[in-house]
């Protein structure tokens, strides 16, 4: 399965916009639709991935590191602030 192409989503909107009696469709209008529709597929992927595997946070919000490991490692420093940080942070989700 492939997102529409550029101008099979302008047709899209031209054939849209005639239905609702507007005359045409910008490429600005086109590009913001482009847009959300990425954004909104890359907010659904992160969610199902989140639900899924393990994953940590960053500043308390951003998901990164999707199926890893949250313990804490030795060989770095500041591993443990880090990891209780994290182990923090999750539980007040």
């Amino acid at each position: 399965m492939m997102l529409p192409t550029r101008g099979q989503l302008e047709g899209r909107m031209i054939v849209t916009a005639y239905e609702h009696g507007l005359d045409n469709v910008t490429e600005e209008a086109v590009s913001a639709v482009v847009y959300a529709v990425e954004n909104h597929l890359k907010d659904i992927l992160a969610s199902v991935v989140s639900r899924r595997k393990a994953y940590r946070l960053r500043d308390g919000h951003f998901k990164y590191a999707f199926g890893s490991n949250v313990t804490p490692q030795p060989y770095l420093k500041n591993s443990v602030v880090v990891y209780n940080s994290l182990i923090e942070s999750c539980s007040q989700s």
